[in-house]
């Protein structure tokens, strides 16, 4: 196995692997969302190959203050080797190194049979409301009706 820093030209690739290991993403998008992160983040997407390709990946960042672990994935038939692992200890490594006391993660509820995997590598469950708003390109903002809504 071989560990490195993705690139731009691994766009397609990654897209692949994330839609193999069953992630929800648009494969369209990933060139775009892996150019930004790249350039925000340098160093913080990582794959591990093998003689057959591009085997596991994982996508990091890191917002000044907490790290996220994002789209770890490994490609069914090389699940169980080691390979998540190992990319996570090499996330973790290099957020430590920019500075990162804390990282975090989300689970689709669909996909909770992961929370075994990030317990053995030392993650606890947070008890939080999430939330969520799409932002789509050119649409005005949702406004709350008078009364319901503000941020604290």
């Amino acid at each position: 196995m071989q560990i490195r820093t993705a690139t731009l030209a691994d766009a397609e690739h990654l897209a692949e692997l994330w839609e193999a290991a069953g992630l929800k993403v648009r494969a369209a998008d990933v060139p775009a969302e892996l150019s930004a992160v790249l350039a925000r983040d340098p160093g913080l997407v990582v794959v591990a190959e093998d003689a057959d390709g591009l085997a596991a990946a994982v996508l990091g960042t890191f917002d000044g203050r907490r790290g996220w672990v994002s789209r770890l994935a490994t490609r069914p038939g090389r699940r169980g080797h080691g390979y998540a692992s190992a990319l996570l200890a090499e996330l973790e490594r290099r957020l430590a190194a920019r500075g990162c006391r804390k990282v975090n993660l989300l689970i689709e509820q669909d996909n909770n049979k992961v929370t075994g995997f990030y317990r053995q590598h030392g993650y606890t469950e947070d008890q939080l409301i999430f939330m969520e708003k799409w932002l789509t390109p050119g649409a005005s903002a949702h406004q709350p009706p008078r009364g319901q809504g503000g941020a604290s």
